[in-house]
């Protein structure tokens, strides 16, 4: 638990000053959860009582179509917060699921304790802001990358910002989240070797 609080701790005080008091008083919140390959985190339609932080591993969210087609809309991996935060906001179920890509380690913190910290210091409130904006960031990178990128252009985007797991990702998953078939990612893949 202690190297993994570690790097949480990092990706908080990157945002600003956390007394040691207010540390300790958070860890006593903390949760580890191990999560297998294929296996989720959280399904469509569930509730979302908590926030993950990724420690180990890799995560995929992903909508499903009535059909039954799988539309992946993001990964999280190491240091990366992981939930369905519109659900969280909106008080309602999971629109979307996250699934384990590889076995993955999240600290699990329940979001009502989290905004319960609001009130015990500002320093909170700076961070729960801080992950907003970043969350909303990343969705507008995302929707920039889809309107402006070549299918080309995106997969080798993806492969820079994930580098060390791209191998770890089948490449069906890869082609769904650059919004391509799994054919056309096969003829880019050949064109780049």
């Amino acid at each position: 638990m202690e190297r993994y609080e570690e790097l949480m701790w990092g990706a908080l005080t990157a945002h600003t000053t956390v007394s040691h008091e207010e540390w300790d008083f958070f860890r006593t919140l903390l949760q580890i959860k191990t999560i297998q390959k294929n296996n989720y985190f959280l399904k469509v339609g569930d509730n979302v009582p908590f926030i993950g932080f990724c420690v180990e591993g890799l995560f995929r969210l992903f909508y499903n179509t009535i059909e039954g087609n799988e539309y992946n809309k993001s990964f999280c991996s190491k240091g990366d917060f992981v939930t369905c935060y519109s659900a969280i906001l909106q008080k309602k179920t999971a629109t979307f699921s996250i699934q384990a890509v590889m076995e993955s380690t999240l600290i699990i913190i329940p979001y009502q304790a989290f905004t319960k910290l609001f009130e015990r210091h500002i320093c909170w409130v700076i961070i729960a802001k801080c992950i907003a904006e970043q969350l909303y960031l990343n969705k507008e990178m995302r929707e920039q990358d889809l309107l402006l990128l070549s299918a080309e252009e995106r997969y080798l985007k993806f492969s820079r910002d994930y580098q060390h797991l791209v191998d770890h990702i089948p490449q069906y998953q890869i082609a769904s989240y650059i919004g391509i078939t799994p054919v056309a990612l096969s003829r880019i893949r050949r064109k780049l070797t």
